[in-house]
């Protein structure tokens, strides 16, 4: 039995549902069908409205970039307090805490990057577990922990916003929405009318 035999020997109105599902535009679940070609700077317009493109992500691309960007922060900070003390001497034999000496560090109770980077998830998240902190020997830590304040507060603040907007999003709302499998068309004042039914499940009856 070949192609055109089978196709002849299903019944019409599946032949008919598979046609329409072919050349359906928009789906029941609200995407579309409709793909866009030969646009230039593509990427480039998704990267300059970057929220809502965040937005349309996955929840896995969400939550990596969530991880990504405070384990970046702390890493980066970090280092950059290892710096300091490793230029200041605080890292020196003689120098680390308990030594009985007279030695100022920049950042107190600092022996090596595994304390700088406690130090700076510490400091960016205002944790102050009161054992290090920074001195007045140092003008660059203190600028160094200042800004690592203000960012920290934009990146907490930007990500808690972004993942409260992706779960108020209703994606799923339409799942309490039933329609009518029929349609029909009828005159109402003297004008062709398109008449459905639409019923929602919840007891709000928002849409409704």
């Amino acid at each position: 039995m070949n192609m055109a035999e089978e196709e002849a020997s299903q019944p019409i109105h599946q032949t008919n549902r598979k046609l329409n599902k072919q050349k359906r535009v928009v789906l029941k679940g609200g995407s579309t069908s409709v793909t866009y070609k030969n646009i230039s700077k593509k990427r480039r317009r998704y990267f300059s409205d970057l929220y809502t493109t965040l937005l349309d992500s996955s929840w896995n691309y969400c939550v990596l970039m969530f991880t990504t960007s405070f384990y970046g922060s702390w890493l980066f900070f970090g280092s950059l307090y290892f710096m300091i003390c490793y230029m200041h001497g605080d890292l020196l034999e003689e120098n680390l805490p308990g030594k009985k000496s007279d030695w100022v560090p920049c950042i107190k109770e600092i022996d090596g990057f595994a304390s700088c980077f406690l130090f700076s998830l510490e400091t960016q998240h205002t944790i102050g577990y009161g054992s290090r902190q920074t001195t007045t020997k140092c003008p660059d830590a203190m600028l160094v922990m200042s800004v690592q304040a203000v960012l920290g507060c934009i990146i907490q603040a930007f990500m808690v916003g972004l993942v409260f907007s992706k779960l108020s999003r209703p994606r799923n709302r339409s799942k309490t929405i039933i329609f009518s499998n029929q349609a029909v068309v009828n005159q109402r004042n003297g004008r062709l009318c398109l008449i459905i039914r639409i019923g929602d499940l919840r007891d709000d009856n928002f849409i409704l």
